[in-house]
């Protein structure tokens, strides 16, 4: 075989030319580091061939309507309140059912009476998210019941479930609060 630049001839196992040094033949230079390039490839693909296949299953969030999601953010913040023993404002962030259900006075108390001899709050995490229709009345309303597992300083093995509902508003607040 000769080379296609200065014409000189090259051994048949070689993939350079002696003379000029310019790579001659890529099968033979590929062959030579052919586990080195089956490595990078390996890794290639054991790198983006997951994500490939996570955006195949993935979730859409985009596709649901506006206000399907439920926020955690303010979940947590109503919790927090809760935590703080703030009944006055965890009753004014509660939902039109809720207010509609007890009196300040009585949440309070409610509020005073289950939670506070519980102790502080050590961790909380989020169990699950289950959504649920259902009719008050002659309105349709979408609930959220997000359950928690929570760690007091008195209670362990604690579970908070927080039930919100979306208000015309395209809003979720609390409308039911009940610890286990």
């Amino acid at each position: 075989m000769n080379c296609p630049a200065c014409c000189s001839e090259i051994r048949d196992h070689s993939y350079r030319c002696p003379a000029c040094h310019r790579v001659t033949s890529y099968p033979r230079l590929l062959w030579r580091y052919r586990y080195f390039v089956f490595v990078i490839v390996a890794l290639i693909g054991y790198w983006t061939i997951p994500g490939v296949i996570r955006q195949w299953f993935a979730r859409d969030y985009n596709k649901l309507p506006f206000g399907a999601l439920v926020s955690d953010q303010m979940t947590l913040g109503w919790l927090g309140l809760a935590d703080k023993g703030d009944a006055g404002a965890t009753y004014d962030a509660a939902g039109a059912q809720f207010r509609k259900a007890m009196t300040r006075e009585r949440w309070g108390e409610a509020l005073a009476s289950e939670r506070m001899p519980l102790g502080a709050l050590q961790r909380r995490t989020m169990a699950n998210t289950t959504f649920r229709t259902g009719a008050a009345g002659a309105a349709p309303q979408e609930l959220a019941l997000v359950r928690f597992r929570t760690e007091f300083a008195m209670k362990p093995g604690a579970r908070e479930t927080v039930t919100l509902e979306r208000e015309p508003d395209d809003r979720w607040r609390v409308v039911g609060y009940k610890l286990q």
